[in-house]
C-alpha cells in the first residue's frame, strides 16, 4: 500500500486526507495486514530505518528488539450517519490518533486504524464490524494478530497500546490478553460500553467485549485514562468507574480541564507523554 489515494475506495474526507499526508512526509509508511477477519490499514514509523549494510541493519533490529513500540488505535471514527442509521464507511473524518502519533518523537510509532477503515472490502466488510460487534471476539482476535505479525520482526519487543474513545476499549481488551504490555494509555477512552450506552440511551452492543469485564486480567498492567471535564461524547465519569472497578495502585486517571472529546489532546499531548506511568518501579515502564 502506498499514499493514501490507494486505501479505500470510499470517499476520505479533506481533513482526513490531509493528516495523511503529513503522516507520511513525517516518515509514516503505509502498509496493509492481512487478518483472519479483514485487511487492516497501519502506518509505521521506525526513526533507525537508514541505508545500512547488511551488519548494520542486523545489528540495528536487535538493538529495535529491546525497545517499547508504541501503537496508536484510532477511535471508532464514522461509524454512524445519524443516530439510528450506520455509516456505509467508518473511516474517521477527523483521525485524532494519527494526531497523537504525529507528535510522538519514541523511535518506533504505529498508528493502526480500525476495522475497515481506510481499506475497505465489500464483500468482508460487514457493518456489524462497526456498530454492534466494533468490539466482537472477532475484532479483537483479528487485532491481536497484527500485534503477533509486528512481533516476529521484534521478538524481544513489548508494546505501550494508546488508544483514542473506542479505540481506549480496543487497547484494553488486547492488554488483557497479552503477556508483552509494557503500559496501556487511554485519551477519552470508552472502558465500559455498557454504561456510555445507557447513559446515551442507546440500544446496548451484545456483541462486544467490554474492559471493565476483564478486571483481573488488567489491574496489574501500568495505565493512565486522560478524560475531558467536558466531555460530552465519552464523560470523564466513565474512567473514574473503570478505576474503581480494577481497584488498583497500577491504574491512574486525570481529568483534564476544558477538554472536549476531540479538543484539546492534540496540544497537551508531548506533555502527557513526558508523564510516568503508575507502577512504573516495578514494571520498568517508561513511556518516551
Amino acid at each position: 500500500m502506498s499514499g493514501c489515494s490507494t486505501l479505500n475506495p470510499s470517499p476520505i474526507s479533506p481533513q482526513t486526507h490531509t493528516v495523511i499526508e503529513q503522516a507520511e512526509r513525517q516518515g509514516f509508511v503505509p502498509a496493509l495486514y492481512d487478518t483472519s477477519l479483514v485487511t487492516y490499514a497501519v502506518w509505521e514509523k521506525n526513526k533507525q530505518k537508514t541505508n545500512r549494510t547488511a551488519t548494520e541493519t542486523k545489528q540495528n533490529n536487535q538493538n529495535q528488539n529491546i525497545q517499547d513500540i508504541h501503537v496508536y488505535i484510532e477511535g471508532d471514527g464514522n461509524s454512524w450517519k445519524t443516530r439510528y442509521q450506520v455509516s456505509d464507511n467508518p473511516t474517521p473524518k477527523n483521525p485524532l490518533s494519527l494526531k497523537l502519533a504525529m507528535q510522538d518523537t519514541h523511535k518506533n510509532v504505529i498508528y493502526l486504524a480500525r476495522t475497515c477503515q481506510y481499506h475497505f472490502d465489500k464483500e468482508k466488510c460487514k457493518s456489524r464490524y462497526w456498530s454492534d460487534a466494533r468490539y466482537s471476539e472477532e475484532v479483537i482476535q483479528s487485532t491481536n494478530e497484527i500485534l503477533n505479525q509486528i512481533k516476529t520482526r521484534h521478538p524481544q519487543a513489548r508494546f505501550l497500546l494508546i488508544g483514542f474513545s473506542g479505540g481506549g476499549n480496543i487497547a484494553a481488551l488486547l492488554s488483557a490478553r497479552r503477556n508483552d504490555i509494557s503500559g496501556l494509555i487511554t485519551i477519552a477512552g470508552n472502558l465500559d460500553h455498557d454504561a456510555l450506552n445507557e447513559y446515551h440511551r442507546v440500544s446496548p452492543m451484545r456483541d462486544s467485549l467490554n474492559a471493565i469485564h476483564y478486571a483481573t486480567e488488567l489491574k496489574n498492567i501500568p495505565q493512565k485514562h486522560y478524560a475531558g471535564s467536558k466531555d460530552k461524547i465519552v464523560p470523564a465519569w466513565l474512567a473514574a468507574k473503570y478505576k474503581q472497578a480494577l481497584n488498583s495502585p497500577c491504574v491512574a486517571i486525570e481529568a483534564i480541564k476544558d477538554n472536549t472529546h476531540h479538543k484539546g489532546w492534540e496540544e497537551q499531548w508531548p506533555q502527557f507523554l513526558k508523564e510516568a506511568l503508575p507502577c512504573q518501579q516495578n514494571n520498568a515502564t517508561k513511556i518516551s
